[in-house]
């Protein structure tokens, strides 16, 4: 007997495909993990630029007599002027120590030309209360201290609300010329609050980098690895054990919590007239029951959940799978944390060194963190191959993720985390919940299985 009887199945199409994506999958991952220390790189040369800068002189500006302002951004700087109360905005969407609020940016006249200064932060609450001198700036000629920053290109505003400081759209706005910076400026009084100072991290850059080779590691020694034991199985080992009406009925419910007969017949596959009837003698016998009404449904009673319990152990015992299921368990929790802190980040990005809601506008970033739940995919595929090689139930799971994931990469950014319908996010709690209800763990005392 040849020692891979397997290997043959590996030659099927689908196999190459699997293959050839896996091979496009890591060489995506080095570059991903090389441009993400690129990004290291540069964010290192930019904090000792930073740093090099605040180690120089005050510098007296003069914002009409200067024709370059390259070597400007960061430097500390002494002006001279006179406050335009009249021609200020507010830059939205700013937090300072926890607390949301806005920077209060008022322009500032002086013999050489204007200049936009950035005089602070105003809490939210007192911003929202419109006492506009409560954070009036001083009157008659000052002398303002403060570090030089490169003017950003807002994306627009409402009324005297803007999303950053940009020199040409406040130029327009007041009827001036503007240099391409302005000036962060140390307070002048109580209120507006100090302006945080330039974050001198290194971002996560290198997590992420290393997040990036680590995948590539587990593309390089887990998916031939996979392939072995595929290739050593025996083909009729490959059918999966097949499992009774009931029991996908009431696993089924036990895994979606509540669900409606063509949701749940899609899910598992089933025939919805079928499964009508299936599911209306498991009422009869006490093991389901229905809501009517506006959201109309099944759930399991307390018997059927003791019952569905009883018929996984008797499917996994027959099945002799239980120790193969944990071990794929066990590979799922692996990328498990990974995908929740994948799903924070798209649903929040940073702009300008602080977390916002992500309002999906920055292309860059969620194109990079759709490649990142490819690779996610890549690792969690064939562990829903190999579920269903097993068991029956398990069957479904890969085509599910195939589907939102497709969605996704297609711009319908509701199919990554949304719940109420079959996101990736929804099929993956499906499937974690799946695993523990077929090992009989308690989702509480999860980390004392592992």
């Amino acid at each position: 007997m040849s020692a891979w009887p397997g290997a043959r199945r590996l030659l099927r199409p689908w196999w190459v495909a699997s293959h050839l994506t896996i091979v496009a999958l890591l060489v995506a991952t080095v570059n991903l993990g090389l441009w993400q220390l690129r990004r290291l790189d540069q964010r290192q040369a930019h904090n000792a630029l930073v740093e090099a800068r605040a180690d120089l002189e005050t510098l007296a500006f003069e914002p009409g007599v200067r024709s370059s302002f390259d070597d400007l951004e960061f430097r500390a700087a002494l002006v001279t002027g006179t406050f335009d109360p009249t021609r200020q905005v507010y830059v939205v969407n700013r937090s300072s120590d926890g607390l949301p609020g806005v920077h209060v940016v008022t322009l500032l006249a002086t013999d050489s030309g204007d200049l936009a200064v950035n005089r602070g932060f105003v809490p939210r609450r007192l911003y929202l209360e419109g006492v506009a001198d409560t954070w009036a700036p001083p009157v008659g000629e000052v002398e303002v201290e403060g570090l030089l920053r490169a003017s950003g290109t807002s994306r627009g505003g409402h009324g005297d609300e803007v999303e950053r400081v940009d020199a040409a759209d406040l130029s327009g706005r007041w009827d001036t010329l503007l240099p391409p910076v302005h000036l962060d400026a140390e307070p002048l009084g109580d209120v507006p609050y100090a302006l945080p100072a330039p974050d001198l991290g290194e971002g996560p850059h290198l997590s992420y980098a290393v997040q990036w080779f680590v995948f590539t590691t587990i593309g390089l020694v887990g998916y031939p690895l996979v392939l072995v034991r595929l290739a050593r199985r025996e083909p009729e080992a490959d059918m999966p054990v097949t499992n009774d009406p009931d029991l996908r009925a009431v696993h089924g419910l036990r895994v979606r919590g509540f669900a409606d007969t063509p949701e749940l017949a899609d899910a598992l596959g089933l025939d919805g007239t079928d499964l009508a009837a299936r599911l209306g003698a498991l009422e009869d016998a006490g093991y389901v029951r229905r809501r009517d009404g506006r959201m109309a449904g099944w759930m399991l009673t307390p018997e059927g959940r003791t019952h569905g319990e009883a018929l996984v152990a008797a499917e996994l015992d027959a099945a002799g799978a239980r120790s193969a299921v944990d071990g794929l368990y066990r590979r799922f929790l692996e990328v498990n944390q990974g995908f929740l802190a994948l799903c924070t980040d798209w649903q929040l990005r940073t702009v300008d060194d602080e977390q916002v809601v992500n309002d999906h506008a920055d292309p860059d970033h969620d194109a990079a963190v759709i490649a990142r739940l490819g690779e996610a995919d890549a690792v969690v595929q064939p562990v829903c191959a190999e579920l269903a090689g097993l068991l029956e139930r398990f069957d479904g799971y890969g085509r599910r993720f195939t589907e939102a994931l497709d969605r996704v990469r297609a711009g319908e950014v509701e199919w990554f985390t949304k719940p109420m319908i079959d996101s990736y996010h929804t099929v993956w709690f499906e499937l974690h919940e799946n695993l523990l209800a077929t090992l009989g763990i308690e989702r509480a005392r999860e980390g004392e299985s592992t």
